[in-house]
């Protein structure tokens, strides 16, 4: 029997075979983390380092808000708060950490934190990680200089404390409150409501082939009310209407999401129950599982690899595909949380005249008859659980998902997806953890799906050495392994299979304004993937490094991929400078080599802010000539909107964006933006395109 053949026998029956190596594999980690244990020991309280341990590395890039953010450290933030805000968001978007459709669930996780501030002194593990800005380093010297030394009294002595300096501290103490005697807002009684609008419209010469009018329209609304009894109620509506979708009275917006949840039912005194109806996203684990929705982290931070979060979220997004319709029910009894959801809603598919689906539709467009036909054809249903114990330092939890669509599955059977490929019911239980010991987190979890096939991750974060944090991740996936909402860390679009792979990234504070980071990855894939043969590896590589020099912001990244004996580099600079009068002036380039070209940019932007105006100007030339070495390019936009602009051929683009604030509760946005080419691209020119954004926010 030819090797092709025997490895084709193994993988049909699951990959059990190698259950064995991917043990091993896993115990050799354990004893290098043992090892890394061993020879840098951690102690938590000796002098302090001077680092930034947070995975979204902010403080760097808000160095001149400390003033402001430093008169909120001793009560409910005021002044100062907005900004920070907005710069938290903006740098979230250029950075790339979250995805578009999340935008809006990270604004409300920090604005929620900016009206009710968390007492630092008071809070449990579970909600000190709920900020999301604090890493697990962090968390862990906050608890354990409690334990030891008492309350923490003032930004002055968190900034003492391991992964903190004073300007961690100052960002910090816009979320939290310090002291003892601190007496929190009430919040019994009070109402929010916050409304987002946003209106696009394309101009010049409309598509014909479209079914409705050639304008969008996004609606946002989120209501959130306290009971005396300490019950929240919170209620999300999204209303959205794409370019080109038809309206009528029975259905004037495509995409209509709804969710009512009641938050912090008290059951007896040790339990605490929570319930939502409507669409909601599930995160379990590490995302062997099921994940949807956003981790906070930077890509390049040695922590993004470790994900969490809340394990229940209401839908406040306008993504189509991500998200789930029903029930869920989540609490916790002493130091067991639990949660189970139910879920069935229709998905876009085509089917084929024998009744089977033969692919599934995403992006949830449906401006054409073709796209129309597909629209919600094929119901799915989900269900899952998860049970946790939440120790001092470490949390256990064993998880279960299943999920059935409606029809079989006709798609065309290839040698990359051929054990992809079910017919009725489908699941995957595993068992995930977490831990913090001596200062270092470690973190895995390991998944059977239904056919019996293993996937399996661990990871650990660490500092080796002063102004250091190191992150590591190796991970093993069966090509078998079925998980249709997987969020796991993955090198393939597919999900978590068919590789086996090794990532870290390092991060080193040089100085007292620098942060140099880099990083590798390398997979091997087994199996066959789409279009590539078996047996083949992929190798990334990347170098940073960032620092604020006066009144200057300097950015420098470069990165290489390997994939399958191509080869591809991107290189990335950046040098901003705040002048008086609010005047901020920023210039960067791009370059990108790949299929034996070369593709560059280079961009201009001038932002002007003075009490309740910002305006942003900004021009960008692009030389893109092949598809391999296209540019991505990050630009402003409106609220809740990511802009990253995919530019290939050769020409130029501009924007203008104003934002006015005439009331703390009222917020006016306006962009209008036009895309020119300067030759024509693989012998075709392209349409120039222009077109008005405008944006409307209130909030009560």
């Amino acid at each position: 029997m030819c090797g092709r053949e025997r490895r084709r026998e193994i993988v049909a029956g699951g990959a059990r075979p190698r259950l064995l190596s991917l043990l091993l594999f896993l115990l050799a980690q354990l004893l290098f983390l043992l090892a890394q244990l061993h020879f840098f020991p951690l102690q938590l309280h000796s002098a302090p380092l001077q680092m930034h341990s947070s995975p979204l590395q902010l403080p760097l890039l808000l160095n001149e808000h400390s003033a402001k953010a430093r008169r909120c450290a001793v009560g409910p933030p005021k002044e100062g708060v907005e900004e920070v805000l907005e710069r938290v968001m903006t740098t979230l978007q250029e950075s790339g950490m979250v995805a578009e459709e999340d935008l809006v669930e990270v604004e409300s996780l920090y604005r929620g934190l900016a009206r009710s501030p968390l007492e630092i002194n008071r809070a449990s593990r579970e909600e000190l990680s709920a900020i999301a800005l604090l890493s697990d380093f962090q968390i862990e010297s906050i608890i354990s200089y409690r334990e030891k030394h008492g309350p923490i009294l003032s930004v002055s002595e968190l900034s003492l404390l391991h992964g903190f300096d004073l300007q961690t501290a100052e960002l910090l103490s816009c979320f939290v409150v310090f002291g003892e005697s601190y007496a929190p807002v009430r919040t019994e009684g009070a109402f929010s409501n916050r409304l987002y609008l946003k209106y696009q419209l394309p101009l010049g010469k409309g598509d014909s082939t479209l079914l409705g009018p050639n304008w969008s329209l996004l609606i946002k609304e989120r209501m959130e009310y306290h009971l005396r009894s300490g019950v929240k109620l919170l209620c999300g509506v999204v209303a959205e209407k794409d370019i080109g979708e038809r309206m009528s009275a029975s259905r004037p917006f495509d995409n209509l999401s709804f969710n009512l949840s009641v938050e912090g039912i008290r059951v007896g005194k040790r339990t605490q129950l929570s319930l939502l109806a409507g669409d909601y996203k599930v995160r379990l684990g590490q995302g062997l599982t099921i994940w949807k929705g956003f981790s906070i982290a930077s890509g390049d931070a040695p922590l993004s690899l470790y994900k969490r979060g809340r394990e229940v979220l209401p839908n406040n997004s306008s993504d189509e595909d991500n998200y789930l319709r029903g029930a869920a029910l989540w609490g916790r009894s002493g130091r067991v949380s639990f949660m189970a959801f139910l879920s069935r809603r229709l998905v876009d598919a085509k089917i084929n005249e024998s009744g089977e689906y033969t692919s599934l539709q995403s992006g949830g467009l449906h401006n054409t008859l073709a796209a129309l036909a597909k629209r919600q054809t094929m119901g799915e249903v989900t269900a899952g659980s998860s049970v946790k114990y939440n120790g001092d330092s470490f949390i256990v939890a064993l998880n279960a998902v299943a999920r059935r669509y409606g029809y079989d599955c006709g798609v065309k059977r290839r040698e990359d997806n051929r054990l992809l490929l079910y017919n009725g019911w489908n699941s995957a239980v595993s068992l995930s953890y977490a831990a913090a010991i001596r200062g270092a987190m470690l973190y895995g979890e390991v998944a059977m799906s239904h056919n019996g096939a293993i996937a399996a991750l661990s990871g650990c974060g660490f500092r080796p050495w002063r102004g250091a944090e190191l992150g590591i991740l190796c991970r093993g996936y069966s090509i078998a392994y079925v998980a249709p909402h997987s969020g796991a860390f993955s090198t393939l679009s597919a999900g978590p299979h068919n590789q086996y792979g090794a990532d870290f990234n390092l991060l080193q504070r040089v100085g007292s304004g620098w942060i140099i980071k880099g990083g590798g990855s390398y997979t091997y894939f087994p199996w066959a993937r789409y279009n590539i043969a078996p047996e083949s590896s992929r190798v990334a590589s990347f170098l940073s490094a960032e620092g604020i020099a006066g009144p200057f912001a300097l950015l420098f990244k470069a990165s290489e991929l390997w994939n399958a004996g191509k080869n591809s580099f991107r290189i990335r600079t950046s040098a901003g400078i705040n002048l008086n009068a609010g005047l901020h002036l920023r210039l960067a380039g791009n370059g990108a080599a790949g299929g034996g070209g070369f593709g560059w940019s280079l961009s201009g932007r001038a932002t002007y802010g003075v009490r309740r105006l910002t305006l942003v100007c900004s021009a960008l030339y692009f030389d893109a000539p092949l598809w391999e070495c296209r540019i991505y390019e990050y630009e402003r936009d409106l609220p809740q909107s990511y802009a990253s602009q995919l530019l290939y051929g050769k020409g130029y683009k501009v924007y203008l964006y104003l934002a006015w604030k005439p009331s703390r509760w009222l917020a006016l946005h306006i962009k209008g933006e036009h895309l020119g080419y300067l030759a024509p691209r693989n012998g075709e020119w392209q349409d120039s395109n222009s077109r008005i954004k405008l944006g409307l926010q209130v909030e009560l």
